[in-house]
């Protein structure tokens, strides 16, 4: 179980969020619990996650076990939400649903329904159904959401207290839904290697008040890019002096999706505007027989896929002055006194001059006269 705190005031607990991957949970520690029942068609079969096999216009029922863990009712809200990546390179199935990747044709919440409610008696353990329904035009690649359930009387609650200022934490369990026609990609290595990655676009940017450049990476096929290693390199367009760079490895992306990948500027570092270039460098699935090998301190690993981009973009300067005064890191120009006291005493000296050439002048145009 992965536990994350969402927006300061909600604690996430995830079951099976990875492909592959088989979690459990501690259903006593939270006011209920969710449990998957797999159906014939599952292909991982010891998952807590559903990964189903499905036919094109296919139904089908999905069974879930609630539990009320309290010896008082508990009303449980669930919906369904379509796996999307965040900006720290993981897959998300909390994201924002408005704004899915427009390579996506098919919506995970508009193939599944399950009630939105449910309330249960003290103790009390119910079987619940959702409802599948494949499109009849069939699926390409891997549909990824997730199913999210929570105890709406104790969100209710949480909502009230954020208006409040208070922090209330709210409990969710989320359980992944994969669904495919075929247990392979239909997709082959050229697709993958030509069409797999995608680099959009490049601007100057922040992330929590922090000066970054924002590089869009979007994942056009209905596939995951597991082991995602990111290797950026930013320069001046006229210079190889490098500018920026980071690496950012064990990320993950989800099938059709796009993010902001941040390549943060230093503590202390300002922006400054110009003309810069991006050289991205990306590895995508681990294989001990792959093509590719990316190298660090510690280790070298090879991969099967490797994606290389460049790309020109400009900062411009009230981009750099809006961003360095709204980054709390950057080191802020301290007032010079000591110029201040060299214009001075520059002033000083020219008035002085000016003074003693004016008396001289005087003098001798009063000697002339007499």
């Amino acid at each position: 179980m992965k536990i994350g705190k969402i927006l300061g005031l909600t604690v996430l607990a995830t079951l099976g969020l990875l492909v592959g991957g088989s979690q459990t949970t501690e259903a006593s520690v939270y006011t209920f619990s969710v449990v998957p029942e797999l159906p014939e068609n599952q292909l991982a079969k010891k998952a807590g996650y559903f990964d189903l096999m499905v036919n094109p216009g296919a139904t089908q029922d999905l069974k879930l076990k609630y539990t009320n863990n309290t010896d008082h009712a508990v009303t449980v809200n669930a919906d369904v939400t379509t796996a999307t990546t965040n900006g720290g390179g993981e897959v998300d199935y909390e994201g924002d649903q408005k704004k899915l990747d427009p390579t996506l044709t098919v919506k995970t919440q508009d193939m599944i329904t399950v009630p939105q409610d449910v309330t249960l008696a003290a103790r009390e353990t119910k079987e619940v159904t959702a409802h599948v329904a494949v499109p009849q035009a069939g699926l390409t690649g891997i549909s990824s959401g997730a199913f999210t359930f929570r105890d709406k009387d104790s969100q209710q609650h949480a909502q009230a207290a954020s208006a409040g200022m208070a922090v209330k934490n709210v409990y969710a369990f989320q359980i992944a839904v994969l669904m495919r026609q075929q247990k392979d990609t239909p997709f082959t290595f050229n697709q993958i290697q030509r069409s797999g990655l995608q680099l959009h676009t490049v601007a100057a940017g922040q992330v929590n008040a922090r000066n970054v450049i924002k590089a869009n990476l979007q994942n056009p096929l209905a596939k995951y890019i597991n082991d995602f290693t990111t290797v950026a390199i930013i320069k001046k367009a006229d210079s190889d002096k490098t500018v920026l760079s980071q690496t950012n490895t064990d990320q993950q992306m989800a099938p059709n999706s796009n993010f902001d990948l941040a390549i943060a500027y230093a503590n202390g570092a300002a922006m400054k505007p110009g003309k810069y270039v991006l050289d991205l460098t990306a590895y995508g699935q681990k294989d001990d027989q792959g093509g590719y090998q990316f190298t660090d301190a510690a280790k070298t690993t090879k991969f099967a896929h490797r994606w290389h981009f460049e790309k020109t973009f400009t900062i411009t300067g009230s981009e750099a002055t809006q961003y360095n005064k709204a980054d709390f890191t950057v080191t802020k120009d301290a007032f010079n006194w000591w110029s201040l006291l060299a214009v001075l005493l520059a002033v000083l000296i020219t008035v002085f001059w000016f003074i003693l050439w004016k008396r001289r002048r005087d003098d001798e145009e009063e000697s002339e006269q007499n």
